[in-house]
């Protein structure tokens, strides 16, 4: 889920790189996530095998919609 460096477009062959804006966002979604679910299962007081369980499901979603959270530039750019 995670870009480093340059990918190449499958249609134009050139190198593309995620936007520093984006990278920002998406780093940011790990860590609300893990608190998230830190606060869901001590609330709701859930065992640790349907904690694994919703884990599980929250990182095939992740999977199936990181790939349309990233956007695309020709040039590297910094964070900072």
């Amino acid at each position: 889920m995670f870009f480093v460096g340059a990918k190449k477009c499958p249609k134009c062959r050139t190198k593309q790189y995620v936007t520093a804006k984006k990278r920002k966002q998406t780093s940011l979604v790990g860590p609300i996530v893990v608190v998230f679910l830190f606060l869901l299962l001590n609330v709701f007081n859930f065992s640790i095998g349907i904690g694994a369980f919703i884990s599980l499901i929250v990182l095939v979603i992740g999977f199936v919609i990181f790939p349309y959270l990233y956007e695309f530039t020709d040039k590297e750019e910094s964070l900072f």
